[in-house]
């Protein structure tokens, strides 16, 4: 399988999404390449959700979920188009956004729009009977997936995760980097490794449940990981952090929004993708929340995001588009490079299960 290291990328700048205060005026499909956006009508239906907003003092739109700061570079090509309204995004998962949707759908003081984030994140709140009814007209579920959109439209992939080996280069060399990841079961990585934390639900726990799942890892394999002895970070930001510093060598399961920032800075790290023995590489998805504050700013959002600019922006944020055609990573090559390759992903559906049991049996595999 065709590898890849990632260095030397250009620099990055990632900035605060509230208090542009000095960014106005009309712009919407008048602003550069309104193709963008896609066809002179759906260019209509967009600036006419933007007039919708004007009206009704809609100038906001609040998301949340685990990787909404990656997602900063894409908002701000998004607020530089529609600079009446400004994205304010939440890093927020688990149980901490589990006790906020439901203070705020008790207490009827809404404030999150929408809701982006992996398998498990999507389903539970799915389940919880949050997610509103909608298709976006910037894109088709076609292009999408079909198998990555809910029969009733309160769900769709956004992106695509991807997942491989980081490591650095001032503890390990080129040479010597791990291409696979049966290879880090090997015992001369002891002590050299680190995963976040195996006991929550994070990239790293839906990797293994995909990883799993597709018969092509069991866990035996997990209990290899875990002879090695393995540093655990609580965040996968966190982990990205440990290997820059030097604390260990390996992140296990990097993901690569991560570390492009870092890489970009300079310092010293690297990344397999894809690993020989497994494309991994994770669908995140979005829903519109029920009854949400701004519901034209909201919708104008969502479909920017479909657009094909808003699917080319998230490039920026290291991750893919599920657009076909959409611009990869700086440094990774086109997803579509490797077809019936990548590993596939637990459905929506079964997420929150399979990645609960794999962290059951994780709490006796890692100390």
């Amino acid at each position: 399988m065709k590898k890849h290291s990632i260095t030397g990328l250009a620099g990055v700048a990632v900035l605060l999404l509230t208090g542009c205060a000095d960014m106005a005026g009309d712009v919407g499909s008048n602003g550069p390449d309104p193709e963008a956006l896609g066809s002179p009508e759906v260019q209509e239906q967009m600036d006419q959700l933007y007039q919708q907003a004007q009206e009704s003092n809609e100038t906001s739109v609040v998301t949340y979920g685990p990787t909404e700061e990656s997602y900063v570079p894409a908002y701000e090509v998004f607020m530089e188009r529609y600079p009446e309204i400004q994205v304010q995004s939440e890093y927020i998962f688990g149980a901490e956004l589990a006790a906020r949707l439901d203070q705020e759908f008790a207490s009827g003081n809404r404030v999150g729009s929408i809701q982006n984030g992996g398998p498990a994140l999507t389903q539970l709140t799915y389940g919880g009977d949050r997610c509103q009814a909608y298709e976006p007209f910037t894109i088709s579920d076609e292009d999408i997936g079909a198998d990555q959109v809910s029969e009733d439209n309160e769900y769709r992939a956004l992106s695509i995760f991807p997942f491989g080996i980081a490591y650095n280069t001032d503890k390990v060399t080129e040479a010597e980097a791990p291409q696979s990841f049966t290879e880090l079961t090997d015992p001369k990585w002891k002590g050299q490794l680190l995963v976040t934390d195996p006991h929550r639900v994070n990239g790293f726990t839906n990797s293994l449940a995909a990883m799993i799942d597709s018969g092509e890892f069991d866990m035996a394999w997990v209990e290899g990981i875990a002879q090695n002895d393995p540093m655990i970070a609580s965040t996968s930001a966190l982990s990205a952090q440990s290997i820059a510093r030097g604390e260990r060598g390996i992140d296990v399961m990097g993901q690569y929004n991560q570390y492009q920032p870092l890489i970009e800075d300079g310092l010293p790290i690297d990344f397999v993708f894809p690993t020989e023995d497994a494309v991994r590489a994770e669908y995140h998805y979005s829903c519109l929340l029920k009854d949400n504050p701004t519901p034209a700013a909201t919708e104008l959002l969502y479909n920017w995001l479909y657009s094909e600019e808003g699917q080319n922006a998230l490039a920026e944020a290291g991750v893919y588009g599920v657009r076909p055609g959409s611009t990869p990573p700086e440094g990774l090559p086109p997803l579509e490079e490797f077809g019936d390759e990548m590993l596939g992903n637990v459905p929506v559906p079964e997420a929150a299960s399979a990645v609960q049991e794999v962290i059951t049996q994780n709490r006796t595999i890692f100390d």
